[in-house]
């Protein structure tokens, strides 16, 4: 019942941006700074028109945003990795094509940057103070869970174990609040999103076991703890800041990985001469056409809606860092298809392949 309500609700409600490439960068907080620096301007809430430039290998986009009078730090970078999914830092490998920012409305703003202020650009706005509100009530809300009766853990060991969890989380929580407050390094809105569905779960765990009913932890929600702990633990090279040290390289996008996903019938056939182990499906059949959905774990156990990949079946992409489920449906079809894996995407420069096998009828 539950994976029946997933996919329909993976068919449903969709973020856009994987549904299909947006143009525009929409909820942008832009900050004026005059040459002088003694007049600042905001506007909130604006979305950001693009501009499609070419561009030479080795150039620095830098000079590309300043031309335009944005300010290039880290958030005008997620800015330009999020128009460019396919940019994996601040100088491209190799000649490109790329969508750029262009701050021309509304007017007011036009004439302000035309005129030498400087736009300082905060994407995702609402989402980052969301989160950022959140992560300030981690600490109470582990206090609380301090006081809850070891019972309604089912014991000892099991209260240590959901304290440890939530302590990781609110570590890596912190450490991300602070990169998004200072601005230092570009965070995808798929990933954004993901950390504020965990903060989301963790909130509505805890708040469960020690609100006036008195739950005691169910397995779900232990699941859900332990999952957003390891998403944690997975993202923790890039919170400590040791991919590198130059600025190149804190403007460098989150880690991903490539991820190769095919969905494989459920029957091996003798006959076929692909059956060798680095083959797709290796001797059944690769079925194209079917809707491929993930969500990270955490988000999975916690009821969260899908993601879904703007391509049918079979589907390449760069995944962010992270622990997920995959599973796919047939095209305008509520059910899940195939069998829900999953998939551990990690930093490496071998594609991961992942075989959804489709289930008997």
């Amino acid at each position: 019942m539950f994976r029946s309500l997933v996919s329909l609700l993976a068919a449903l409600t969709a973020p856009a941006a994987l549904i299909g490439q947006d143009l525009q960068l929409h909820d942008v907080n832009v900050q004026l700074r005059s040459p002088r620096k003694d007049s600042v301007r905001v506007f909130s809430a604006v979305t950001v028109r693009t501009q499609q430039i070419a561009v030479a290998a080795g150039t620095s986009l830098d000079d590309e945003l300043s031309r335009r009078g944005i300010h290039p730090d880290a958030e005008a970078y997620a800015a330009v990795y999020q128009l460019n999914p396919t940019l994996r830092g601040p100088r491209p490998d190799t000649a490109a094509e790329l969508l750029i920012p262009v701050l021309d409305r509304p007017h007011e703003l036009s004439i302000l940057v035309s005129s030498g202020y400087e736009a300082y650009l905060t994407t995702d706005f609402g989402l980052k103070q969301r989160i950022a509100t959140r992560i300030r009530a981690l600490p109470k809300l582990e206090s609380a869970l301090a006081e809850v009766p070891e019972q309604r853990f089912g014991g000892g060991a099991e209260k240590a174990e959901i304290r440890t969890a939530v302590g990781d989380v609110r570590q890596m929580m912190v450490a991300a609040g602070l990169i998004i407050q200072g601005r230092t390094r570009p965070l995808s809105h798929e990933l954004l999103v993901e950390l504020d569905g965990e903060l989301t779960i963790t909130d509505a765990v805890i708040t469960r076991l020690t609100g006036p009913s008195n739950q005691s932890l169910s397995p779900g929600d232990r699941e859900a703890l332990l999952a957003a702990s390891a998403q944690a633990t997975s993202r923790s090279n890039y919170w400590i800041e040791t991919h590198g040290t130059t600025a190149n390289s804190l403007l460098n996008p989150f880690p991903t990985g490539e991820v190769h996903i095919y969905v494989c019938s459920a029957t091996v056939t003798s006959t076929q001469p692909n059956n060798q182990p680095d083959t797709p499906c290796r001797g059944a059949t690769s079925t194209a056409g079917l809707r491929v959905h993930c969500r990270d774990v955490a988000g999975y156990y916690g009821h969260l809606p899908p993601n879904s990949f703007p391509d049918l079946s079979p589907v390449e992409r760069e995944l962010d860092v992270g622990n997920f489920f995959m599973w796919a449906t047939r095209p305008l079809e509520s059910n899940v298809a195939t069998d829900v894996v999953r998939v551990e995407v990690r930093s490496g420069e071998h594609p991961l392949r992942v075989e959804l096998v489709l289930r008997k009828p």
